[in-house]
């Protein structure tokens, strides 16, 4: 059975995702992150500063 697909993000520039008022998520610039929700990575992309960091498969893809 394949596994699920979990994206990584590298935090471009820290910035705080609040989903309600009294939880937040603090990102910091330079560290990766996974398991994001759709929200999360919205918003990180709405402020430039999360990127896909492409998986090592994607990577190595037509380069044999």
């Amino acid at each position: 059975m394949p596994q699920p697909k979990s994206t990584r993000f590298r935090a471009t520039k820290s910035f705080d995702f609040i989903p309600r008022p009294n939880v937040v998520k603090t990102f910091e610039a330079g560290k990766e992150y996974e398991g994001l929700t759709a929200a999360m990575i919205e918003r990180g992309q709405q402020l430039g500063a999360l990127e896909e960091i492409p998986s090592l498969k994607e990577e190595t893809n037509g380069k044999a």
